[in-house]
């Protein structure tokens, strides 16, 4: 994780949950909020609608956009795309 403080100009952390096989969910959004800071991450920020953060990721109209995190989360953003 210290690469990413590095190259990102802004980090938006979210949450899912999702039920498809299992009911899982991710990980309190303030523990990695927490270690972002505490690398020295710039312009953080919690988000824990992944849809209002996925909104704020596209009006904040950066020249590259990355998502990451789990499938789960994945799959649920990618299922917007187009959408909006």
């Amino acid at each position: 994780m210290p690469l990413i403080k590095d190259i990102a100009s802004e980090i938006i952390v979210t949450t899912f949950e999702s039920s498809q096989d299992l009911p899982v969910t991710s990980c309190p959004p303030e523990d990695i909020y927490n270690e972002l800071v505490a690398i020295g991450a710039n312009s953080v920020s919690i988000e824990a609608s992944n849809e209002q953060a996925y909104k704020k990721l596209l009006n904040s109209n950066p020249k590259e956009l990355i998502i990451t995190g789990s499938f789960y989360l994945i799959a649920q953003i990618r299922g917007r795309v187009g959408h909006d």
